[in-house]
């Protein structure tokens, strides 16, 4: 398999146009550095890349860095954080994945994130915290070193939101507000679930409905159970104007709760 069939694959990383590539620092530990594009149909209230993007970004250097430190298991995300330094970006955003630590059934990595066209200003650093399992039969692996090219950016009318089919809902009784988003292949990983992507995307939508005009500055999210069924809902209950607390729940599965995430909001 080629490392554009392998990208291909992990299709939703190709929305935001990330380009991936393995880098050799002689620490015998691998690191994956990368890139995506500041375009119109990603970019968020704050003028630069949206945090679901980044966060979109976040996961695919991290989830790839980790992937590559368990070989021959792979990994699935389980908990991503990401702290957004500056909301105004130049872009390329340009991205560093290493490994913190890497034990017998998980690996943890460390993401920075740098505006290539700002004198490198940084734009955020992540950690992810992933699981280590052996992949289903016919799972397509990378070949080394790794060198991924998306290829065309898919065109997009409008925001990638909207592209997703991400759209409002009215929210359940205890909650300000909610948005839902169907599961399509487009937006699954190669476990055949929920890119972790897409997840933060849909929860970042939720928080933007439940605080017009707000942007997220800072995401923990945790990744509790696959979502593969759909549609996809996500439900904020705002803790106070910068404070939103968002379950994601998989209303074709029985409405089981697949992350929860905690986000802080500027402006």
């Amino acid at each position: 398999m080629s490392a554009n069939e392998f990208e291909r694959a992990r299709s939703f990383g190709r929305y935001i146009g990330m380009t991936l590539w393995e880098v050799d620092d002689g620490s015998g530990s691998p690191v994956i550095e990368g890139f995506a594009p500041v375009r119109d149909a990603v970019r968020g209230p704050g003028g630069g890349m949206a945090t679901g993007a980044l966060l979109t970004l976040a996961d695919g250097l991290g989830g790839l860095c980790g992937g590559l430190a368990v070989l021959p298991r792979w990994v699935v995300s389980t908990n991503l954080m990401l702290r957004v330094a500056r909301l105004d970006h130049v872009g390329p955003i340009r991205g560093r994945a290493r490994v913190l630590r890497r034990g017998r059934n998980g690996v943890v990595t460390q993401i920075e994130l740098r505006d290539d066209g700002n004198a490198d200003a940084l734009v955020g650093e992540a950690v992810l915290t992933s699981a280590a399992l052996d992949p289903p039969e016919g799972m397509p692996m990378p070949p080394r070193p790794v060198d991924i090219d998306p290829g065309p950016l898919p065109e997009i009318e409008g925001t990638l939101r909207d592209a997703l089919g991400i759209h409002e809902v009215d929210p359940p009784d205890g909650y300000d507000a909610a948005v839902r988003m169907e599961v399509t292949h487009e937006v699954r990983n190669p476990w055949g679930i929920v890119h972790g992507g897409a997840t933060a995307m849909v929860i970042e939508a939720a928080v933007a409905v439940a605080t017009p005009g707000a942007v997220v500055t800072d995401t923990v999210l945790h990744f509790l159970q696959p979502g593969r069924a759909g549609p996809m809902e996500a439900r904020v209950r705002s803790i106070d104007r910068r404070y939103g607390s968002v379950g994601l729940y998989d209303t074709g599965a029985g409405g089981r709760r697949t992350a929860a995430a905690v986000t802080t909001t500027a402006g």
